[in-house]
């Protein structure tokens, strides 16, 4: 049975024990002299749900047209204005014309994490492939901590702009003359308060393979 990663969930609790433990070590170190601190990290912005900027989960192929028998890339690429924490989605694709043969993270969120001293979270830590049904199950990635001086701006920082959150390696099948197309389901983004961001726009892709 198809479960849904409730990423956003799983993160808040941990940004809440996180948030926590950072207020309790820095009232301890020195209350007296606690300032009003503005993190300096990339991406910083509100809590605000950003979803009606104009945040998209789109597909790039590094070949548009195959051979029968080539491997070839997918990439899930976002462009998010403002800053976000995870994303999620699932992969459908044609099994008759293609196979998924691995998944692996994108740098799009473990840069941003590894510039301020974080580290990001796959989970599951690679997702099912299914070669029969055309799917790779729902996927997601998230930062996880906050950036320095977080407990006290009110803003746990995220990355933003654009990138790669996923990547595909694929195989087309011998003996196939067909344009496909390669579609995401279960999209999810969350922004750097845990909040799913709305209105998210989703581009598909395609691939041909051989000479339909």
């Amino acid at each position: 049975m198809k479960q849904k990663i409730n990423l956003g969930r799983l993160l808040a609790m941990m940004l809440i024990c996180l948030a926590a433990i950072t207020t309790v070590l820095s009232s301890c170190s020195n209350s007296s002299s606690q300032t009003t601190q503005k993190s300096t990290s990339p991406g910083n912005s509100s809590t605000t749900n950003t979803g009606a900027n104009g945040t998209s989960l789109s597909i790039s192929v590094d070949k548009s047209n195959v051979n029968p028998g080539d491997n070839f890339t997918v990439n899930v690429l976002i462009d998010s204005p403002a800053a976000s924490r995870g994303v999620q989605c699932a992969l459908n694709f044609d099994p008759s014309a293609m196979q998924c043969n691995s998944a692996t993270e994108g740098n799009f969120y473990k840069d941003w994490a590894s510039a301020n001293g974080l580290t990001t979270t796959a989970m599951p830590t690679t997702p099912t492939i299914d070669n029969t049904q055309g799917t790779v199950a729902d996927w997601a990635v998230s930062v996880m901590g906050q950036v320095q001086g977080a407990a006290f701006s009110g803003s746990a920082g995220g990355a933003q702009g654009q990138g790669i959150v996923f990547s595909y390696n694929m195989t087309s099948k011998s003996g196939v003359n067909k344009k496909t197309t390669l579609k995401l389901s279960d999209v999810e983004v969350i922004d750097e308060a845990t909040n799913p961001v709305n209105n998210i726009s989703v581009v598909n892709g395609t691939v041909t393979v051989g000479t339909p």
